[in-house]
């Protein structure tokens, strides 16, 4: 097992991230990364530029970007970077926090329907209504 001094001296590293640990990205999703970086470093700046200071820091950093945005409709991409001055008006969001807002109002939960309005008039349960609120009254003390 190596020390971890040998792991992270320079001369160890290689200059380029290895292709095996990276996943392979489509021309769309570079454009994509490319046009959400821009955003970021012009929100951001040097903050964000920090973040990815030397070239293995991005390719990591965007293959993450990459594998976390798939599936994400463009338009909830464009939105969550239009409110991101004001969610995140200090520090650039993480990727986990970035899907968060592309995700809001979003659920995995089926659609429902509305229950049909129920038969019968007010006039008809306004005697209920009246009995329930004497019940109410009585056991609140009022």
């Amino acid at each position: 097992m190596k020390k971890i001094n040998e792991l992270i001296n320079p001369e160890n590293l290689t200059s380029q991230p290895q292709p095996e640990n990276l996943a392979i990205r489509s021309e769309q999703e570079d454009r994509l990364l490319t046009r959400v970086f821009a955003v970021l470093m012009g929100q951001y700046g040097n903050t964000f530029t920090a973040m990815i200071s030397n070239d293995d820091a991005e390719a990591v950093t965007r293959n993450e970007w990459a594998k976390g945005l798939r599936g994400i409709p463009m338009e909830n991409i464009g939105k969550a970077l239009d409110t991101l001055p004001d969610l995140h008006p200090k520090w650039p969001p993480t990727i986990g926090e970035f899907k968060a807002i592309c995700n809001v109002g979003k659920t995995d939960l089926p659609e429902f329907k509305a229950l049909p309005r129920p038969w019968g008039s007010e006039e008809a349960a306004n005697p209920a209504f009246d009995e329930l609120r004497k019940i109410l009254h009585y056991r609140t003390g009022e």
